[in-house]
């Protein structure tokens, strides 16, 4: 886990901008920080120290003849196997490194051996004798990697805030991108394709690869797709395949803790590690919260007695303050749009304290596995287009807390409106705070993405939506920031490339059978979780978001929208708004307020 910093110029001043950035934005790699100074080319590379911790495993990684320079962030889990694949056809080793394993593919297969990688990576790899620089991000984009330029210099980075530090140092001004900002304010996901909130900076997209040679960087070059199949489902094979995932995932040399929310997935990742052996080498962690009403604390006690688990709750509410929220603004370089991620950054700070480098977590099990109501929704479209069974409904009320009126009147709108129904925008308050003349809804805020009009797995596309376009992309990002802040590498299992494409080969009916989400997971480890689990309802993220901007925010938000908030929104109308809202203590427009001050605080950090 690291920091890539490429530069592809001849203009030597900026080996000295990189070596003052040794000294700063360390968070992402503390233990060994290097550049390599090329003629056409400077690296600065940040190392977090999981794999080979040996001198010999640092990068930037270099062949014997000279001719490739390689920088990579992330993981390859399965680097073992390809080790030993290699090893076969006689190539020799000389680290125990997952970065020379990427070296020694690309030498052996060329740009095919991306294929190969299982895990998480943005891979920067130089090729002298081509004269071609490559870029390559993992096929669900989870680790970061932007680019920019400056003149006609290239420059490439796992973060936005080393790219504006060499702006600023050439003298360009930064500016925001209106349309992301607008897009976010009225949406609020984060999520806009290879763009950013800042002009003229952008975030290679994930599955793809990317080559510049000759002052020209090529269009992203997709080299992984997802094809659908309708496979028997197993929930023997299915549990082999989830433990096998998690096995190549739990590869570290040092130590590994694991979050416990008292839901599914992350129970589910536990129960496994521990089926594994792994009981005394992992420690879990939970959120202690106090005013919500989304406390699990109850159900994760009872699995940790039952399982004997060394645990441990943080009490994160102890550590609410106004300053948080600008520090992780800060680290993020972009807005965050759920309040939740507060609890996060709270939680890996205290994990950082209790020397943890490496973290897995239970994101992407909702999304991959069909466990929220849209997903039950675009299932009952896909199977059974208007008639629903009796068995369905009871379950649908059963898991998720659903009265027999919501239920109705949501087929009802399916079944008549199918387009709207596929509309991104899910709160629709902000629209009304728009200036007359942009009241109606930009086609641009319409979730048109080719997945879900595409003919064919209704269903299934409009999974691949929320993992590759809406929801996935912008959890993945913040939750990178939030736990590299800490210099901590967050792992994710669930979003794993090759266990994607096993889920979706299996048949559509199993993944919401009966009306019961995540059927799949909930079958496979029936005999291996207690009762209360297999039987769970789905929760939402614990944060208490009208307490949190009443008790630090609420004398500051009127001096936020008048000075900050961007000229679309009637800003007297926010304003009533808000104090109406707060005496009614009325929570619906409070993740647009949340947006707000995100947004001002992003803009003071970055823009003024």
């Amino acid at each position: 886990m690291c920091g890539i910093l490429t530069v592809v110029s001849k203009n030597k001043s900026y080996e000295k901008l990189l070596n003052n950035l040794k000294k700063i934005n360390t968070h992402r790699g503390p233990d060994k920080i290097n550049t390599l100074f090329r003629k056409n080319h400077k690296i600065l590379f940040r190392r977090l120290s999981i794999i080979d911790l040996s001198k010999k495993a640092n990068q930037p990684f270099v062949n014997e003849k000279e001719t490739i320079d390689l920088v990579f962030n992330g993981e390859i889990y399965n680097f073992i196997e390809i080790k030993k694949e290699l090893e076969r056809k006689g190539i020799h080793f000389i680290s125990k490194s997952d970065t020379e394993v990427i070296m020694r593919s690309y030498e052996f297969w060329g740009i095919k051996f991306v294929n190969k990688l299982k895990g998480m990576f943005s891979i920067v790899i130089y090729d002298k004798v081509k004269n071609k620089f490559f870029f390559f991000k993992d096929p669900v984009g989870q680790k970061p990697l932007y680019y920019s330029f400056i003149n006609d210099d290239l420059i490439v980075s796992s973060e936005i805030k080393d790219i504006i530090y060499l702006k600023k140092k050439k003298k360009i001004k930064i500016k925001e991108n209106k349309k992301v900002v607008f897009k976010y304010l009225l949406r609020g996901w984060c999520n806009d394709n290879i763009n950013t909130f800042f002009h003229n900076i952008f975030e290679f997209p994930a599955g793809t690869y990317s080559i510049y040679s000759k002052g020209k960087l090529s269009k992203p070059i997709k080299y992984w797709k997802i094809k659908f199949k309708n496979n028997k489902f197993s929930p023997n094979v299915f549990y082999e395949k989830f433990k096998e995932n998690l096995k190549i995932h739990l590869r570290s040399d040092v130590p590994i803790a694991m979050t416990l929310s008292g839901g599914l997935d992350s129970s589910s990742l536990v129960k496994t590690a521990i089926d594994l052996g792994k009981r005394k080498k992992i420690k879990t962690f939970s959120l202690k919260l106090r005013s919500t009403e989304n406390d699990e604390s109850e159900i994760i006690q009872k699995f940790v007695k039952l399982n004997n688990l060394r645990h441990e709750f943080i009490d994160v509410e102890k550590f609410y303050s106004k300053k948080i929220l600008k520090n992780i603004i800060k680290f993020q370089d972009e807005p965050i749009n759920s309040p939740s991620h507060i609890n996060q950054f709270i939680l890996r700070k205290q994990i950082k304290k209790r020397k943890f480098k490496v973290l897995i977590v239970g994101e992407g099990g909702d999304e991959v596995l069909g466990g929220y109501i849209r997903n039950m929704y675009s299932y009952l479209i896909n199977e059974f287009k208007d008639k629903l069974p009796q068995k369905i409904k009871k379950n649908m009320k059963k898991y998720f807390n659903l009265k027999d009126s919501q239920i109705e009147n949501t087929l009802k709108k399916i079944r008549y409106d199918k387009i709207n129904s596929l509309n991104d925008v899910e709160d629709y308050s902000p629209f009304l705070f728009l200036k007359k003349k942009k009241f109606k809804v930009p086609k641009s805020l319409k979730f048109f993405n080719s997945a879900l009009i595409k003919k064919g797995n209704y269903f299934k596309n409009s999974l691949l939506s929320h993992i590759f376009e809406r929801d996935m992309p912008y959890i993945i990002r913040a939750e990178d920031r939030i736990s590299m802040c800490h210099s901590i590498e967050n792992r994710n299992p669930f979003i794993e490339s090759s266990f994607i494409k096993y889920v979706f080969g299996i048949n559509t009916k199993y993944f919401c059978n009966d009306g019961i989400p995540k059927f799949m997971l909930r079958k496979s480890l029936e005999k291996k979780l207690p009762k209360f689990l297999i039987n769970s309802k789905k929760v939402g993220r614990p944060f208490n978001l009208p307490f949190y901007i009443k008790h630090f925010y609420i004398n500051e938000f009127e001096k936020v929208v008048k000075k900050t908030l961007i000229s679309d929104f009637n800003k007297s109308q926010i304003l009533i708004s808000f104090k109406k809202d707060i005496k009614d203590n009325n929570s619906n427009k409070f993740p647009f307020y949340f947006r707000i001050l995100n947004y001002a605080y992003w803009k003071e950090i970055f823009i003024n």
